[in-house]
C-alpha cells in the first residue's frame, strides 16, 4: 500500500488534512482521498489481511485488480492504467466544490463538516472498491 499525506494550513484540520490511500501497487491502485475530520470509514477498510482472499476487504478488491492486470499486462495495462487515472482525476475535480460546502458548514457547525466529509470519503471509497471489485472481473475475462 502507499499514502501520501497533504496538509494545508490555511484551511481548518478537518478539511485541510487529507490522506490519498492506495491498498497495492501505487502505478496499479487509485488513491482514496480520506479526509482528516471523518469519524468513520467503511467497515471493509478494517478487514483482512494480505495473505487471505476476502470479498469483505476493501484491500483485496485492489490487490485482486492489480495481480490480475500483472498477469496479462499487454492485455490489461490500457484498461487498469485507464481506471486509475480517471478516479483519481475524479477525487481532484471534486476536491473544490466538496471543500467549499465543506468549510461553509465549519464555519456553521464543525460537526456537520465532519459530517459531510465522512460522508463524502465513504462513499469515494465504496464506488471505487465497488468498480475495483467489477474491474477484477473483467480482467479475469482477458
Amino acid at each position: 500500500y502507499s499514502t501520501v499525506i497533504q496538509a494545508r494550513d490555511w484551511l481548518p484540520d478537518p478539511i485541510g488534512g487529507i490522506t490519498w490511500l492506495a491498498f497495492d501497487n501505487p502505478a496499479l491502485t487509485p488513491r482514496i482521498p480520506i479526509y482528516a475530520g471523518v469519524t468513520e470509514l467503511p467497515p471493509g477498510f478494517s478487514v483482512g489481511d494480505k495473505n487471505e482472499f476476502r470479498r469483505d476487504s476493501a484491500a483485496w478488491a485492489f490487490r485482486r485488480a492489480a495481480k490480475l492486470a500483472q498477469l496479462n499486462w499487454a492485455r490489461s495495462r490500457d484498461l487498469i492504467n485507464d481506471a486509475v487515472k480517471n478516479y483519481e482525476d475524479k477525487a481532484f475535480a471534486e476536491m473544490p466544490a466538496i471543500e467549499n460546502k465543506a468549510l461553509q458548514l465549519h464555519r456553521q457547525n464543525p460537526q456537520k463538516a465532519q459530517q459531510f466529509l465522512t460522508q463524502y470519503s465513504n462513499d469515494f471509497a465504496r464506488t471505487l472498491v465497488q468498480k475495483f471489485w467489477e474491474l477484477g472481473d473483467r480482467l479475469l475475462e482477458r
